[in-house]
Parts: C-alpha cells; structure tokens; sequence
C-alpha cells in the first residue's frame, strides 16, 4: 500500500538528502503547525501569529510621604525701625534673627505614568526539520523521519526525540538550524519618570533671637519681644529621577497536547503512527483517519513516558509580573516669603531711639534642602490579546494510520492467495523476487511461515 500523496512527515536532515519519493512542503518553511479546529481543513495559504508580541501596563502613581523644611533668618536685617523715644523698655533689637522652625508639613504629589513593555520573541522552544509530503510513490515512510506516536509502547525501530520542543518549518531553501527559542521570554521596559505637581509650604518663624533696652516714642506701636513672622515657602516642583521597572519572565506557550515525536530507523509504516495531512477533511485516505486529540493543539514533544496523550498545557494568553517602582527624589528647597511680624507692643519711653516696627521683614531668611520619601508601589502587566504571542504557523490536519485488511484473491491449490502487491508493500523492507513469486502463487509454506 503506498504512503497516499499529501501524507506529510518531519526531516531532520538536509535538503539535498531528503528521500526519493518525498519533496518539500514549502508552505510550512519558518513554520509552526497548529491542529486545524475541529472538521476544518488544513489552510497552508492563511498565515496565522506574528515574531513578537506585546503587553500595556495600567498607569501607576506613587504616593509620597509628608515632608518639612526648616526656616532661619539669621539677623542683621530688619527694614523698619522707629527712631524717637527715651530708653528704658525691653523690646526686639533692630538686629534680632530667628531662630530655626520647621514649616508646616505638605505631602506632594507625583504625576502617575503608563510604562512602555518592549516588544518579545514569540519563538517557542523549537527544533527545526524540513517538512516533506509523499508523492504517493513510497510504501512506507523514510528511515530517519520524525512522525508521531501516542503509546509509549513504541514500533520496533522507532525512538523518542525531540522532547518538550515544539517542531519548526527550518527557513525557506535552508537545512534546519541548531534547536532554539524558549517557552519563557522576558520583556524589557525603558527608564519611566513621574514627575510631581507643584508644591509649598506655610511657616511660623520662631520668636526673636535677641532683645535690648532700646528707645521709643509713648503710645507708638512696636514689634513685640515674641513676635513671629507667618511665612510662606514658594511654590516649587521637586524632581524625581528615573525608574526602570524589572519585568519578570513568563511562559508564553499556546494551548498544547503532548506526543512521542518518533524517528525510525528503517523505512516503515507501523499501525497507529501519526503524521499530518495536508488536504481537506473529506479527502483523507482509506486507511487514515483524522487524529481529533489534535484538533485546534499544538503539538509538544514528550519527553517521558506517561506524558503522550496526556499532558496538556499552555494558554491564549498570558502576563508577567513586575518590580515595584519607587522613585528617588532630588533634594529640593524653596524661596521664603515675609508678609511681617505677628505680635505688637506701646512704647511707653519718650527718650529718642530704635524700635522694629510692626511692619518689619527679613531679607536672610533661608529654608533648608530635603529629600521627600516616595512610597513604592506595585506595577501590573495586562494579559497580552488573546493569541497575541503565537508564533507564525499555518494549520494542518493530524491523521492516523490503521491496519487495512489484504486483498483476497482467488484459491490457489485449496489456499486462499493474496495480493502479492500488497503483501510486497507491507513486509518491511520488501520482498526478493523469489518470495514475491510465491506470493503471487498463494504458496501455504510462505503463509504458513514455513521457510522451507
């Protein structure tokens, strides 16, 4: 019986040794397969998934804790002072400072930022081979190919290879390559900035550093000896420096069913071997039929016994996990501004001297430079779109073959006789002539086994 033409199987070897009766299936060169869905036919014009794939990543805003600045003025600088009055009265010193305070405490605010996932391979981890179809001359399939089978009581003479790979049309007009690709794959993402809102602060100043017994006219409003200045800290934007986030590995392998992949080591078409059909569904061959377990799978190579058949695994998609992002601010300070004291007094002496007035500022006042803490916060990487990280394939149908019954044909002698044609096909290795002679004749002693 020959191997029907279209019946496809894998060759691991070279082009220039692929064997007579067998020529390259083009259409799956850099090519994964992929059961057709369930009574689909195979598609080899329709090319399904993509090199890379990506994921989005939802905005993230790190919150930050509440900061302060402590305020100064040092002194030597009061602007306004009254000039009458007899001494006598405790009050500030025309040169008095203030001492340090902390500002009131703000929390700023960063701006959230949507992180960019560079793209991934979507390469799974892959054996190449030349995909070969018969052209409906051989009668059985060729020593060295790779074919599928579901016990692990295998034919004798076939092994298992190729374990927890997936199989790879090699490139167009090459012989396949070293094994490749990986069932996991990371992304990388670029250095995010969060920059922050404007901020500022509000401030007490402490009371004067310095007081005298200085002059002042009766009845004249003077700075008070605990008089404070409400100071404002100007507005000012903090920078955060840049992040980049760490994003974890992920299995990206599609929906899949584990099978022996198998090699022979002579020509051969054992019963129950599986290979790929590369017509339409109503058009498989007597003596074939369609190994549904595969329909809509890809096929993974087992790598032990009790995994064909049985292991299945894989999704149409698939995310990643990431590190927390805490940015790291600059220091930052800001500029002070005095409306004046709070706090006033009445001169009471009449001798001439200096007061400072109500209506007095600083011009020294200093804040100090902080670092505002930011808290780390989770970043989330979305499900990539449903197939997004299939690798390019195109899509077969998996068939089996069963044990055909010989053709009877006429008694011979009160033996029933076989077609000899068909028993020639069917003897691994083929027949001598003389064998195929007796054959042909119905002989009982060939039937029988008798090698006589």
């Amino acid at each position: 019986m020959a191997v029907p033409a279209n019946i496809c199987v894998a060759w691991p070897s070279t082009v220039a040794s692929i064997p007579s009766g067998w020529t390259r299936e083009t259409a799956l060169d850099a090519r994964y397969i992929l059961g057709a869905a369930t009574g689909a036919d195979t598609d080899l014009s329709t090319d399904r998934g993509a090199t890379t794939h990506v994921h989005t990543s939802p905005s993230h805003t790190p919150t930050q804790n509440a900061h302060t600045h402590t305020t100064e003025s040092p002194g030597n600088d009061v602007v306004g002072t009254i000039l009458a009055g007899a001494l006598g009265q405790i009050g500030p010193s025309p040169l008095h400072g203030h001492g340090p305070a902390d500002s009131n405490p703000t929390t700023a605010v960063n701006n959230g930022i949507t992180i960019t996932v560079d793209a991934a391979t979507n390469d799974l981890a892959y054996t190449e081979v030349i995909w070969i179809t018969s052209t409906g001359a051989p009668t059985t399939l060729p020593s060295g190919c790779y074919a599928f089978f579901e016990s692990d009581t295998l034919p004798s003479g076939w092994s298992r290879v190729t374990g927890d790979r997936y199989l790879k049309g090699a490139a167009a007009a090459s012989n396949p390559a070293a094994p490749g690709g990986s069932n996991t794959h990371t992304h990388t993402s670029p250095a995010h900035t969060h920059t922050q809102v404007s901020h500022q602060h509000t401030a007490t100043s402490d009371t004067p550093d310095s007081t005298q017994s200085l002059r002042g006219t009766t009845g004249t409003p003077i700075a008070s000896t605990a008089h404070t200045h409400a100071l404002t800290l100007v507005s000012n934007t903090a920078t955060n420096q840049p992040v980049t986030t760490t994003i974890n590995s992920g299995n990206g392998e599609p929906p899949f069913k584990k099978l022996n992949v198998v090699s022979a080591s002579a020509p051969d078409l054992p019963t129950n071997i599986i290979a790929l059909w590369l017509g339409t569904n109503g058009a498989i061959p007597t003596g074939w039929s369609r190994y549904t377990a595969m329909d809509g799978k890809w096929l993974k190579g087992a790598n032990a016994n009790g995994e064909s058949g049985v292991t299945t695994g894989g999704s149409s998609q698939h995310n990643h996990t990431a590190s927390d992002c805490q940015p790291t601010q600059d220091a930052h300070a800001h500029s002070i501004s005095d409306p004046g004291p709070t706090g006033t007094a009445i001169a009471t002496t009449s001798a001439a001297g200096s007061w400072p007035t109500p209506a007095h500022t600083h011009s020294g006042w200093t804040a100090s430079s902080e670092v505002a803490t930011n808290n780390a916060i989770g970043v989330t990487i979305d499900l990539c779109t449903a197939d997004a990280a299939l690798p390019k394939h195109r899509t077969v149908i998996y068939v089996q073959f069963s044990s055909v019954t010989p053709p009877v044909g006429p008694s011979i002698g009160g033996y029933t006789s076989y077609n000899w044609q068909w028993a020639f096909e069917q003897i691994e290795g083929g027949v001598t002539p003389e064998t195929a002679a007796r054959i042909a004749r119905g002989d009982k002693r060939f039937f029988d086994g008798d090698p006589r």
